[in-house]
């Protein structure tokens, strides 16, 4: 799968961020932007381009979280809880 836009997050997740994005917030541009004094398709228009961008971003965080590599700190951790969880289950 290509990546694109020179980070390891791939291309499709980042326009189905965008993608999403869109449809949560082009539908309610003008509800959202209404106390500017917008016409609906400005409002609209700011909707689209706010929820591209806040999907895009989104998507990019939620894949670096979900592929972050652990470093030995938090391997660590992990083997140090596993020790204490495991003494205390005694019976």
């Amino acid at each position: 799968m290509g990546y694109g836009l020179a980070s390891g997050t791939p291309l499709v997740v980042k326009g189905l961020g965008v993608m999403i994005g869109e449809w949560l917030f082009g539908p309610t541009g003008p509800i959202l932007f209404h106390g500017l004094g917008l016409r609906a398709e400005v409002a609209t228009t700011f909707g689209v381009l706010l929820g591209a961008g806040l999907g895009y971003f989104v998507a990019v965080a939620g894949w670096k979280i979900h592929h972050r590599k652990p470093t030995p700190r938090h391997a660590g951790y992990g083997v140090t809880i596993d020790r204490h969880l495991g003494a205390s289950l005694r019976i």
